[in-house]
């Protein structure tokens, strides 16, 4: 009773009062702690229990299974796997099997979870439903939809859950044609008007696959529209980008009495940013006040703080910040908006704010910090940093972290001290490598950035965009034309001279640096759309060149609003 009540300690303290402690006792307390989301203790438990001398029945085995999976313990779970495998109940207890498949599915060892699964004998609905559970929670959508065929061809019929995962899945693959089908299953089985989550789920899965007016339709039939239902169709508008009728059908919950919650704020506010609704925002902000959100929902608060870096409203952020409740997430909020903002001095106090009253900098931070180290060219601080990293473990785990600090090190012009740092690397990938490129190329050493680029090659890696824009400036810096022209075919065999413009204006720009502006030019006349750094390119390269009536001519060009030019 008080397990179920939420009182965790009048649980203990009664179970402590017994005059004996057996196996029903242990399990009714292990079962509220596992219930209650307090793995860990549900797990001390266990072994207080086992230390007693008391063996676990079947309702112990179950709840301890669901406590490993809450918690992640995988081998603890392996452990408890043989314990049941010793007394044989995997083949008599179906409600251990399927605490079994949930338990690897949670500790995300779909493998295993199949495999007991496959050694069922007789498995039942939910069994199916806990297995589909796990690939969607693992976002493998192929194995949901074939888990759910092969459940309806034995004749199974789906229940909630089943529906609800299958429906994630459709949206997911964005296959809108099996989510039809699912829809009309539901439809004739009656759970779309009985269950509110249904409809959401349908209505995610119509917006998620590009159906927004099928979803409007879903939304509009649901007799009974709560909180949920209006969110699924906000977050439908919102995942298409369509914020002005996000607004919109807020103020439609607004007028029909339904009170938001945290997710509807998220989304509204997201919205107010993304549009530029300065107005609205502020009348949000107010009414999270009103409401008592600001205080005691983070995710709330941080939305706000991200609306205000949005609206480039740089000291509300502060304000908001500064008012709600703090963790490592709206620290990194704070710590974006000012790095999306060029404030490397501000990011620089943040960071050292976020220390002082204790919270720990994860990977985000680190990122963001090296940024901004980068821009301020304030290297002892990034020298800090790095110590930091290495100490936690960061720089081995995180091929991120580690191509960051190269590009701090070479945008603070301490060359010797990103080749040391990529050197040190335990995988040097083709993130790192573009890193150390891109550090030689932008301070001149186009020399060491080519062999850099053909060692990477050697190391059987391909290049990435940014690899490809950094070489061709490494070429232009040296003049090495041969090489430009080896990059330029590599470039076209994998056909990324149409979708990337970067790499187009790197194309140009070297062409023009290497003294061949017919090059140059017919690569500037293939773009499909210039932009107004591929004119600029041109035109630098015409400047450079002393060709100063092709440099007019471009210009007149330009302004009159583009088309390819033809060297006479």
């Amino acid at each position: 009773m008080y397990a179920k009540c939420g009182m965790l300690e009048n649980a203990q303290k009664t179970f402590d009062e017994l005059a004996v402690q057996n196996v029903v006792s242990w399990t009714a307390l292990i079962t509220g702690y596992a219930q209650n989301g307090s793995g860990e203790k549900a797990l001390y438990c266990f072994e207080q229990m086992r230390r007693d001398g008391l063996s676990p029945n079947e309702s112990t085995f179950s709840c301890i299974l669901k406590a490993c999976g809450a918690v992640g313990d995988f081998w603890k779970g392996c452990e408890v796997h043989v314990e049941i495998m010793k007394v044989a109940l995997l083949e008599r207890d179906i409600v251990i099997a399927n605490a079994l498949v949930d338990m690897y599915a949670k500790c995300g060892d779909m493998v295993k979870a199949q495999t007991v699964f496959n050694e069922l004998s007789v498995p039942d609905v939910v069994s199916w439903s806990t297995l589909i559970s796990g690939y969607a929670q693992h976002l493998h959508y192929e194995q949901v939809l074939c888990c759910f065929e092969q459940m309806l061809q034995e004749g199974f019929a789906p229940n909630v859950v089943t529906f609800l995962r299958v429906l994630k899945a459709c949206a997911g693959e964005g296959t809108v044609h099996k989510g039809q089908e699912l829809h009309s299953e539901i439809a004739r089985t009656g759970h779309l008007q009985n269950d509110v989550m249904i409809g959401a789920a349908l209505i995610d899965m119509y917006a998620k696959c590009g159906v927004i007016a099928r979803a409007m339709e879903i939304f509009s039939r649901i007799q009974t529209r709560g909180v949920i239902s209006w969110n699924a169709i906000i977050a439908g508008y919102a995942d298409q980008g369509l914020d002005n009728e996000v607004l919109k059908c807020f103020e439609c919950m607004q007028t029909s009495g339904v009170c938001p919650d945290e997710v509807t704020f998220v989304y509204i506010l997201k919205a107010c940013g993304s549009i530029k609704a300065l107005e609205k925002g502020e009348e949000l902000h107010d009414l999270i006040i009103r409401v008592g959100m600001l205080e005691n929902d983070s995710f709330v608060a941080t939305a706000l703080v991200n609306m205000y870096f949005d609206l480039g409203m740089l000291v509300e952020a502060q304000i908001v910040h500064g008012m709600s409740v703090r963790d490592e997430v709206s620290w990194n909020v704070l710590i974006s908006g000012f790095i999306y903002h060029r404030l490397d001095d501000m990011t620089l106090q943040s960071y050292k704010q976020m220390l002082q009253e204790g919270f720990a900098p994860n990977v985000v931070t680190f990122l963001r910090v090296l940024k901004a180290c980068a821009g301020e060219g304030t290297v002892h601080k990034g020298q800090e940093l790095h110590s930091e990293i290495a100490r936690i473990g960061h720089l081995q785990n995180d091929v991120m972290i580690g191509a960051s600090l190269i590009d701090m090190y070479a945008k603070c012009g301490m060359l010797e001290n990103a080749q040391k740092t990529f050197d040190e690397l335990a995988v040097q990938n083709v993130v790192s490598w573009t890193a150390l490129i891109t550090g030689y190329a932008q301070n001149g050493s186009g020399e060491k950035a080519l062999y850099c680029f053909e060692q990477m090659r050697r190391d059987g890696l391909s290049p990435n965009e940014s690899t490809f824009s950094c070489i061709l400036k490494a070429c232009g810096v040296v003049g090495d034309f041969w090489k430009g022209c080896e990059v330029h075919v590599e470039i076209m065999k994998v056909a990324l001279l149409e979708r990337d413009i970067v790499i187009a204006n790197a194309l140009v720009d070297m062409y023009a640096k290497c003294g061949d502006m017919v090059k140059a030019q017919t690569v500037f006349n293939e773009l499909f759309v210039p932009d107004v750094v591929s004119w600029s390119t041109l035109i630098s390269g015409y400047a450079q060149h002393l060709q100063y009536e092709q440099v007019l001519c471009c210009f007149e060009c330009m302004k009159r609003g583009g088309g390819s030019l033809k060297i006479l």
